[in-house]
């Protein structure tokens, strides 16, 4: 059931038992960090729930978004209390199987206080007055952003970011990355030849990519690593290009801008590789 999700063994076990045992929860909230498989958990949770094999097409699982009842709100970050109005009225429709689930993403987002607020309390009354056939699952990087009324109602479950070494041998020998990660040794070998064209066809790769950006960050820094210390190229240059990557990969984990940094870290790379060509 969660056999494709790495790590997060207290989360699965906790998820396991409430099916095993019939008593799966009306509220969830997954907090963690970005990157750490909550979505992934709330999908298979799904479709355990539900009994349906493909989660992208089934009625039963829904993804909330503003977006999916208004595209003009694509770019909207903070969950609006038209679209929780909308879900709500979806929730009190009978599922077609025997149960449905909602999962809301990045629900703790907030950029107004006041219209978080009133978004939260519109949540509410399906919390309180929960269908016996559905389970409502938010996702968040902070619990605590949530009203004391909303976590009261929910069961809040964990998620921690995978030990670092769990993580390096997940990259290296997972079948799942190994496309991923076959292209990204690729794209970075025709980087060291120091063109242009190569390094904008990395570019490319990496920006649709966007959704695995942790796991290409770690193989492009296992990547230069490997480089300095087998002395595949020389030092100087090695550590040249393991500053930049460095520079830019704290940026993005201080969630800069994902697609202006990668372009940047990359085109600094190639800098450096080209000026060891010109000494």
């Amino acid at each position: 059931m969660f056999d494709n999700i790495k790590g997060q063994e207290k989360a699965k076990e906790l998820l396991t038992r409430a099916l095993n045992d019939g008593k799966v929860g009306h509220a969830y909230i997954f907090e963690g960090a970005s990157g750490t498989g909550k979505l992934d958990m709330a999908l298979a949770f799904a479709a355990a729930i539900t009994g349906v094999d493909d989660v992208t097409s089934s009625p039963d699982i829904r993804i909330i978004t503003n977006e999916l009842y208004d595209s003009s709100k694509a770019e909207q970050k903070q969950l609006s209390v038209d679209t929780v109005r909308h879900m709500k009225a979806e929730v009190y429709i009978k599922p077609y199987g025997e149960r449905k689930v909602y999962i809301i993403p990045n629900a703790d987002t907030k950029t107004t206080a006041s219209a978080f607020i009133a978004m939260q309390n519109s949540l509410l009354k399906v919390f309180e007055e929960p269908p016996g056939y559905c389970t409502i699952i938010l996702l968040a990087e902070n619990a605590n952003m949530f009203l004391p009324t909303i976590l009261s109602r929910a069961v809040v479950i964990k998620f921690s970011p995978l030990d670092k070494d769990e993580y390096m041998r997940y990259l290296l020998t997972d079948e799942g990355v190994s496309t991923l990660r076959e292209d990204t040794i690729k794209y970075m070998g025709q980087l060291m030849g120091g063109s242009y064209a190569a390094a904008y066809d990395f570019i490319a790769y990496a920006k649709k990519n966007k959704k695995s950006s942790g796991a290409i960050l770690e193989i492009i820094g296992l990547y230069l690593n490997d480089l300095l210390h087998e002395r595949k190229i020389d030092a100087q240059t090695a550590v040249g290009m393991l500053d930049v990557y460095l520079k830019y990969h704290k940026m993005i984990a201080a969630n800069g801008n994902y697609n202006a940094c990668i372009e940047c870290m990359l085109l600094g790379i190639l800098d450096e590789v080209k000026q060891n060509y010109n000494k």
